[in-house]
Parts: C-alpha cells; sequence; structure tokens
C-alpha cells in the first residue's frame, strides 16, 4: 500500500474536511496493523518453541525480535504496541507448554 497515493486520492475525494481526517486516520489505523502483523509473522516462534525457553527468555527473545519501537512509557500506559508484544509473548509460551507435551 503506498499510503502517500491513497492520502492523495482521500484529499482529492474529501477535500481538507473532517471527513477526509477521519478517513486519513482510518488509513493509517489500517496501514499500522497490516504492518505490525506482517512483522509479528516474521518471528520465528518456532525457534523460541524448541529450545524450551524460560519465561523470562521468550520475553527477552520477543522484546529483541519485534519491530515495534517500544519504551517505558509504552510499558506504563499499555500502548498498542505494548499489548501486542504481550499477546506475542502470551501464545510463545502458550506454544511452548502445549505443543511439546508439558
Amino acid at each position: 500500500m503506498n499510503i502517500q497515493n491513497e492520502v492523495q486520492k482521500i484529499h482529492n475525494q474529501y477535500g481538507m474536511s473532517e471527513k477526509a481526517n477521519y478517513k486519513i486516520q482510518l488509513l493509517c489505523e489500517q496501514y499500522a496493523k497490516e504492518y505490525h502483523d506482517s512483522e509479528v509473522k516474521k518471528l520465528n516462534i518456532p525457534a523460541v518453541i524448541k529450545s524450551l525457553l524460560t519465561d523470562k527468555e521468550i520475553e527477552e527473545y520477543i522484546w529483541e525480535e519485534i519491530s515495534i519501537e517500544l519504551s517505558q512509557i509504552d510499558i506504563d500506559t499499555y500502548s498498542d504496541g505494548y499489548i501486542r508484544y504481550l499477546n506475542a509473548v502470551h501464545w510463545a509460551k502458550w506454544g511452548r507448554d502445549n505443543c511439546n507435551g508439558l
């Protein structure tokens, strides 16, 4: 998706109106979700599962591998990015515990 072209199409259709701003906001949210989903799919979760890492090691692995910049502010405010990180950690732990007969 070329976001600049899409924004231009929205401005051509709606001008500089509130509706245009709303449509652009929705477009950006969709782009961010698609980008995040594609990056999470790139994580090598089987590598985490096979080595039977500890909870702490899983958290550190995903923290290093996830391509979303997270800071202490994200942790303190439970930002969307941090919640996605927590979900990835949860599923990696679930996979470790359930795919290996533990």
